[in-house]
């Protein structure tokens, strides 16, 4: 029942340093409703943590001397790597009987080295279903690595693989995500990927089979 896409209404504790060098340290501690984008359907709070650290590049609060002019070209290289970890606690349900308990962990990361960015996530996570004895303790694990490069100061290729591994019947999914997008203008920009599922175990969430696809989008930004 709980996804980290979902919005939620909540207050946040964030911090920030530079280090000497550039990079430096960020941290976020935070308290949420609990129930996404739904009403609030409990009297429980969510709570998460998240920190990182980055080695190289610009500081994270700005640029660690004072700059006489910005860079006119290739101003999105900023060669780094930031590491982190993150952590959430909470509970979907309204009463006891329809309560989901459930806690997710990870470790995250960041690189750039020039034109190229690298990132990625891992996520293990764990549910208690009250309501059912046989789903007292459901693990999952996900995570993604995309690599993302300007082969042009308007053309930015991408490729993604992603995986979600619970139990074989409920979570199994393997996926290639590549596309491409183009800055028409500057407000304008037209982008295109696909969405393939390669081998076997290619079952969503709800027990269905996923569908290979695509799409092409435009976007005119005012």
């Amino acid at each position: 029942a709980f996804r980290f896409r979902s919005r939620q209404q909540g207050i946040e504790l964030w911090g920030a340093k530079s280090g000497p060098g550039g990079g430096g340290f960020e941290y976020g501690l935070g308290v949420v409703n609990g129930s996404g984008s739904s009403n609030d359907d409990n009297s429980q709070k969510d709570f998460y943590a998240s920190a990182s650290y980055k080695f190289g590049g610009m500081g994270v609060l700005g640029p660690t001397t004072t700059l006489t002019a910005l860079p006119s070209t290739e101003g999105y290289i900023d060669n780094s790597i930031r590491v982190g970890v993150f952590g959430y606690v909470g509970r979907t349900g309204a009463v006891p009987l329809t309560e989901i308990r459930h806690n997710r962990v990870g470790v995250k990361f960041d690189a750039w080295i020039d034109r190229l960015n690298v990132f990625g996530a891992y996520v293990h996570g764990r549910d208690r279903v009250l309501a059912n004895p046989a789903l007292q303790s459901v693990p999952s694990n996900a995570y993604f690595v995309e690599a993302n490069v300007m082969a042009l100061p308007w053309v930015m290729g991408i490729l993604r693989y992603d995986q979600a591994i619970g139990p074989h019947d409920f979570l199994r999914v393997k996926r290639v995500v590549p596309g491409v997008a183009l800055m028409l203008r500057a407000n304008i920009i037209l982008s295109a990927e696909a969405q393939l599922f390669p081998g076997e175990g290619k079952n969503l969430y709800n027990g269905s089979d996923a569908d290979s696809g695509g799409a092409v989008r435009l976007m005119f930004l005012f």
